[in-house]
């Protein structure tokens, strides 16, 4: 039945089925079958290997048994004589160099003699696999296989340690794409020589079997196919690279170590090494690293100083340092290292604060002290203490601590001193602030213990000598000065100036008129600015001059100057009418007298100045 003949065709049916009507056209049935039969594709099982011959630009075509049960497959061509060249496609049947790129992947690549391709799906093609294979030498014969990529990775590294039974590696069903639901039977093809690998068929646990021999670091390489349990067609492949290591972590052992207390910080102190377990560790202080003197390393083991160390607070360390495998965290191994402490001659050290307040006020190391302050003036008290370990009174051993002793440290003389007891006081000389307002100088300790040099320390300090009022002020300005008797009201007629070597407010400046040495004062004086002030219109003619007393003085109590200012009024534009002397004269005169005979004498006069009074 043509029915029959249509079913068992391969694919297009219509061209695969021939119905012969005379034994004539035999030739044109044989002509057609030679074409037909080069181009169809070969069915091919996935994970099945396929070996064939191809000529040069010949071509091998291939389809996959069934549709991909993933997104993707890879296709595998490993060249076994010549080299050929690998096309792959979801949609085009006989694909090859001259197809489209969007639709046709492929592998010319001539550097290796394996070469893969990736037909990847989405949801507008099928799952359809069509692959040629194109003879590129003289002579070419090649290998292909193709896989369902089921699995998140085709390739996983896992440790495993020696001489242990039963050790869980990797659950395969975790390691499936989320999108694949299917479910498959589980089996190692390659590398398990020995069998000391197991695989769970139904489960995909894949562990090891049997103690694992030889030494760490060996490798084995498992070849994992997964087949689906309803559709065989489906294959899957991974690989599994086994790694061994020991079981046990070993940690070499430190030996003691001696610092210097004055060692840096960063100084390398040891190196933890270990072994086995992996090779990689996190190291780790348990415990003896008394105030965090020392750091290690999370992933070097190197211990380094990370204070400053104190023979004289602690002596030694003994540090517990822990071991763990990065790999296995729950292998893990410690360690002790012991570090004993030297003592290292050190000079006296000032007990903060260095300065200890006495009468005098301090910041940190610059004090304040008064002028007038009297000799013996307590302005400090410096306390030290000794770096080094003394040695019991009346004991032998070891260096000791030796005396303390405080002294001035200044290249000019200065009027303090230091005794015995750190207390700094004023010393011979007078302070004077105009002369020198503050002086500095150092304060030095000094330890002297017997068999060594003495060892000293030094403070720099500040003293600042306060003002007291003790200079009076001074006039600068002029004490005679003229103003013209036609000034109008309000004019300045001068500004009295002072100055006083004092500071702050005691060398402020108030004016004051003290007393009035001749008549009333047509002035008014500013007591802050000194300016004078005419305060009612100048008649000369009554009074040609003013003369008065001013202080100068301070806000605070202290001396005062008294000056004498004098003011001239000089003469302006005629104010006064010249007047005779009578309001009447009279006299006698004969007749016949020559002309310019005097008859009588007419007087008059004008108070004002010069040519205004002429």
């Amino acid at each position: 039945e043509v029915s029959e003949l249509v079913a068992i065709a391969s694919r297009p049916a219509p061209l695969h089925v021939f119905l012969l009507e005379s034994f004539g056209v035999v030739n044109d049935l044989v002509q057609v079958l030679g074409f037909s039969t080069c181009d169809a594709p070969a069915m091919m099982d996935p994970g099945s290997n396929t070996t064939s011959p191809v000529d040069q630009d010949d071509f091998r075509y291939f389809q996959g048994l069934c549709p991909a049960l993933s997104i993707a497959v890879i296709i595998e061509l490993t060249d076994l004589v010549g080299r050929c060249g690998l096309y792959a496609s979801s949609s085009v049947q006989n694909p090859g160099p001259l197809s489209g790129s969007g639709v046709v992947v492929s592998n010319e690549n001539g550097t290796l003699n394996r070469r893969s391709v990736v037909v990847k799906f989405d949801g507008r093609t099928s799952r359809n696999i069509y692959i040629a294979v194109r003879g590129l030498g003289t002579r070419n014969i090649f290998s292909l296989v193709y896989w369902d990529m089921v699995f998140v990775r085709d390739k996983y590294t896992l440790l495993a340690p020696l001489s242990t039974n039963q050790f869980f590696l990797l659950n395969l069903t975790t390691q499936l794409r989320p999108t694949i639901n299917a479910s498959f039977v589980y089996s190692i093809s390659e590398g398990n020589n020995g069998g000391y690998f197991s695989l769970t068929p139904t489960t995909g646990i894949l562990s090891v079997g049997r103690p694992l021999p030889g030494n760490a670091n060996t490798t084995y390489v498992l070849v994992i196919i997964a087949q689906n349990a309803l559709y065989p067609c489906h294959r899957a492949r991974t690989v599994v690279t086994v790694v061994t290591y020991s079981a046990s972590l070993l940690v070499a052992p430190l030996a003691p170590v001696s610092l210097l207390e004055n060692a840096t910080v960063g100084t390398l102190v040891a190196q933890v090494r270990a072994t086995g377990a992996g090779d990689r560790y996190i190291f780790s202080v348990a415990a003896g690293n008394t105030g965090g003197a020392f750091a290690v390393g999370v992933t070097s083991g190197r211990v380094t100083l990370a204070t400053r160390l104190d023979f004289e607070a602690t002596t030694s360390y003994n540090l517990t340092l822990v071991v763990q495998s990065a790999a296995f965290l729950s292998v893990r191994n410690a360690t002790r290292l012991s570090v004993s402490v030297l003592d290292v001659d050190e000079p006296p050290f000032f007990v903060a604060p260095p300065c200890a307040v006495g009468f005098a006020s301090a910041v940190g190391c610059t004090l304040q002290v008064s002028e007038n302050a009297p000799v013996r003036t307590l302005l400090a008290v410096f306390r030290a203490n000794s770096s080094n370990q003394c040695s019991p009174a009346g004991g032998s051993a070891g260096r000791g601590c030796g005396n303390l002793t405080f002294s001035i440290d200044s290249p000019q003389p200065v009027p303090f001193s230091v005794n015995a007891l750190g207390e700094l006081k004023v010393s011979g000389g007078s302070l004077d602030r105009e002369r020198v307002a503050s002086y500095a100088f150092g304060v030095v300790v000094r330890e002297q213990a017997a068999g060594r040099p003495p060892l000293s320390s030094r403070v720099g300090l500040r003293v600042e000598v306060l003002d007291v009022n003790d200079n009076a002020p001074v006039l600068v300005s002029a004490p005679v000065v003229t103003v013209l008797r036609d000034a109008p009201v309000g004019t300045v007629v001068t500004r009295i100036v002072g100055t006083d070597a004092d500071s702050g407010i005691n060398a402020e400046i108030r004016f004051t008129v003290a007393s009035i040495v001749s008549g009333s004062l047509p002035f008014q004086l500013n007591s802050l600015t000194g300016e004078l002030v005419l305060s009612t219109s100048l008649q000369r003619e009554t009074a040609p001059f003013y003369k008065f007393n001013v202080t100068l003085s301070n806000p605070t109590p202290g001396p005062v100057t008294t000056v004498t200012i004098t003011v001239l009024v000089a003469g302006g534009a005629p104010n006064s009418p010249p007047t005779f002397d009578a309001s009447l004269y009279s006299g006698v005169v004969r007749e016949g007298l020559p002309a310019g005979t005097p008859v009588l004498q007419v007087r008059a006069t004008d108070p004002d100045l010069g040519s205004n009074g002429q």
